[in-house]
């Protein structure tokens, strides 16, 4: 919206299937919370929510868990990760680490109930870590669900556009 020479700040976050292009449930903010809250309504039981790092909450993957609600999540990488588990790797992939892990520390009070599988992969110079509830998954299929991510918020940022959306994913 446009006031005078003044733009005020609207966010819009909107619930994409990962074949799609087209959005299947959106949501506008007034640009000043998190967009995390909208995971619950936009995902379906059954479906993947596909995002990025602003949508890390441990709390978060625990709950969509229990719902059985799938996530592909990047998380930060300075992340506290306790490994429960170890599974093998192929030593000539881009993933580097596949893993059930429980997520942050007691301490912070940030500290995951459920273990999620996390898998580390590296492409272009950059290491990504992606919590998943998808188990059956092979760890080069979670980093290609969440690479397919960036394929739909390009779709709102054509030339440069100041347009921001957040996508949240259902797979």
């Amino acid at each position: 919206m446009l006031e005078s020479t003044h733009v005020q700040s609207v966010s819009i976050v909107l619930g994409f299937g990962l074949n799609h292009a087209i959005p299947s449930k959106i949501y506008f903010t007034d640009g000043k919370g998190a967009d995390s809250p909208f995971v619950d309504p936009i995902t379906s039981t059954g479906q993947t929510v596909v995002g990025d790092r602003g949508y890390q909450e441990h709390a978060l993957f625990d709950y969509l868990q229990t719902q059985n609600k799938h996530f592909v999540m990047r998380i930060g990488a300075n992340t506290t990760k306790t490994i429960v588990n170890e599974n093998d790797n192929n030593p000539v992939s881009i993933i580097f680490s596949d893993a059930q892990v429980l997520l942050g520390t007691e301490e912070n009070k940030n500290l995951s109930q459920k273990p999620v599988r996390l898998v580390g992969y590296h492409v272009d110079g950059v290491d990504y870590w992606i919590a998943t509830g998808r188990r059956y998954l092979t760890a080069e299929r979670i980093a290609k669900a969440y690479k397919l991510r960036w394929g739909t918020s390009k779709i709102f940022l054509p030339g440069g556009n100041a347009i921001c959306a957040s996508t949240i994913l259902g797979i």
